[in-house]
């Protein structure tokens, strides 16, 4: 039996049990009150013994016939999005049944765990109005450019989001500027004009480039591609690939950073970054014409008042990211600032006049990514 037939056959075993077992039965537990994926559990309130775990993620309590800790059943009820107390233990031995994409959350932070910052970056030290970044605080921004041959200068029209070592997620709509594709991908420069901060950069040509089979121009939809590059980057603090979100938009208050145009209208040559808010879909969708698809867009705009102009991003920054700043413990190890990828900026109404701006929404294509980065 393969990897994936024990787990589809574990997981019916699990809703076998639960429906044959009462809640209050020998080996199944079930918490006073509903507790959320990633929330500490145990049932005695002195030892926070693991996390809630999707039951798909944690089947080793099943294969070792092990007492059940339920945190919730979900919208479905006894459906696969059933959370159970998973230990670290179990939950590392259920990683050998499972067949988790190199997406996963956990398998994010455990891979580069030791390129993480250890400390907390000032986030009050604040692309349009932007301020400039601090080094470390976005690794897996990259700049994609287009070398001109008759002059060997680089015109960097878009940004992107390292994901992997050698895949950049960026916006479909950025893959053709003018009639060209890019044809380089620049990684851990936070000035694109100086050579001062030039020695841990990375620049790569591209591979090739796979936009979504459902992008359309016309309508702005599905606007998301990868860019695979020639070679692989080497993993520094400098140059680090970003977490992806994978489920509900978990806070509604993100960073955004990019190479875009600043408050008079110039193209800066520096990475900068604003902070943003999410706007409610039936607000934005009054700025637009085009129907905007809550499933797979969202819209954010500028949120600080203590400053003159709005806050936002603008032309080059297409194709970077809106990005929440996780903190999380894994291995017992406390991660600040982890960079956690939840949108691609896709168009917007001018830049800094209050208008949202409209993102694809990467949880719904973390199938497709999947599909590309690891066939």
């Amino acid at each position: 039996m393969d990897c994936q037939s024990l787990k589809s056959f574990l997981v019916v075993t699990f809703f076998s049990v639960f429906n044959a077992l009462t809640l209050d039965a020998v080996g199944i537990r079930r918490y006073p009150v509903d507790l959320f994926e990633n929330d500490y559990c145990g049932l005695n309130p002195s030892v926070y013994s693991g996390k809630c775990k999707r039951v798909t993620k944690c089947i080793n309590l099943l294969v070792e016939k092990k007492d059940i800790e339920v945190c919730s059943f979900g919208e479905s009820y006894l459906g696969e999005d059933t959370l159970i107390c998973c230990s670290r233990e179990d939950f590392y031995k259920s990683r050998k049944h499972n067949k988790d994409g190199v997406l996963d959350y956990d398998n994010c932070l455990l891979r580069y765990k030791h390129l993480r910052v250890k400390e907390t970056v000032d986030l009050n030290k604040f692309v349009i109005n932007g301020v400039e970044v601090e080094p470390f605080e976005f690794s897996h921004i990259a700049a994609i450019g287009w070398l001109k041959w008759s002059d060997f200068s680089v015109a960097w029209n878009c940004g992107g989001n390292l994901i992997t070592e050698s895949f950049v997620m960026s916006a479909a709509h950025c893959m053709m500027v003018d009639g060209r594709k890019p044809n380089v991908v620049r990684l851990g420069d936070i000035d694109l004009k100086s050579n001062l901060d030039d020695l841990f950069v990375q620049q790569f040509g591209i591979h090739s480039i796979i936009k979504h089979p459902e992008y359309s121009a016309f309508t702005n939809q599905n606007d998301i591609a990868l860019i695979r590059l020639r070679g692989n980057v080497i993993p520094t603090m400098h140059v680090v690939p970003a977490c992806l979100n994978s489920g509900k938009v978990p806070t509604e208050y993100f960073e955004g950073a990019g190479y875009g145009q600043d408050e008079n209208g110039l193209q800066t040559n520096k990475l900068l970054k604003v902070q943003l808010k999410l706007v409610e879909m039936n607000t934005c969708q009054k700025s637009y014409e085009l129907q905007l698809s809550e499933a797979t867009q969202i819209c954010a705009e500028s949120y600080r008042e203590d400053i003159e102009f709005p806050q936002d991003l603008c032309y080059g920054d297409s194709g970077s990211a809106l990005q929440y700043m996780n903190t999380d413990i894994v291995e017992g190890e406390m991660f600040y600032k982890t960079p956690t990828l939840v949108a691609i900026t896709s168009f917007g109404i001018g830049c800094g006049f209050g208008i949202p701006a409209v993102y694809v929404n990467v949880s719904n294509y973390i199938h497709w990514i999947e599909s590309i980065i690891s066939p």
